[in-house]
């Protein structure tokens, strides 16, 4: 189960490494592509994302609350790219610190793609639960209630609803792996 940005936050700001590493499996794909589009060189984005990572574990105990990580990295990552292309500019004078990012209707479609088969593979995962799993679970992340308000509506106690959501999620999170797998070993 994915542990809430603050969470995750909290644990970094403590010293756990392993938030360091899971905030770069949750959104490593997602900085690399918008490094690219901004930056237009895979070097430089890997380069800066490292940095970006880097520097956030160095300065962990300075730094300030967050609840959402994903817009703090891709903020942190654009400064961090800026600062590489003005440096750059300073290097080989009159180079452009402005980048334009260039959109084009394949990314649209690619993107649109990708969700599409990532919806049609969770509905399968999720048709794949027993009645009362899914509705927990489209209590819990559809309409966003709490485990307390939850625990009242189907009628159970606090632990047990935990253990109904964790074990639905982990199903969820066993047959996703398994078509990723598949996909892969397909192509």
């Amino acid at each position: 189960m994915k542990k809430s940005d603050y969470e995750l936050w909290q644990q970094l700001k403590q010293g756990d490494e392993h938030a360091v590493s899971e905030m770069m499996q949750y959104y490593y794909a997602d900085l690399y592509q918008y490094s690219l589009k901004i930056a237009g060189d895979a070097d430089l984005s890997k380069d800066c994302i490292q940095e970006v990572f880097m520097e956030i574990w160095t300065k962990r105990e300075k730094l300030s609350d967050v609840n959402y990580i994903k817009p703090y990295l891709f903020k942190s990552l654009r400064r961090r790219i800026v600062y590489h292309k003005t440096q750059k500019k300073k290097e080989l004078d009159n180079l452009e610190a402005d980048f334009d990012v260039v959109f084009s209707q394949e990314d649209f479609l690619i993107h649109e793609q990708n969700t599409k088969e990532r919806q049609e593979k969770l509905v399968k995962a999720l048709n794949q639960l027993s009645k009362r799993q899914r509705e927990a679970i489209y209590l819990k992340f559809y309409e966003g209630l709490s485990y307390e308000e939850i625990a009242e509506i189907m009628g159970i106690t606090y632990q047990p609803l935990y253990n109904l959501i964790y074990k639905s999620l982990k199903l969820l999170r066993e047959y996703l792996s398994a078509c990723s797998l598949l996909l892969l070993l397909l192509f």
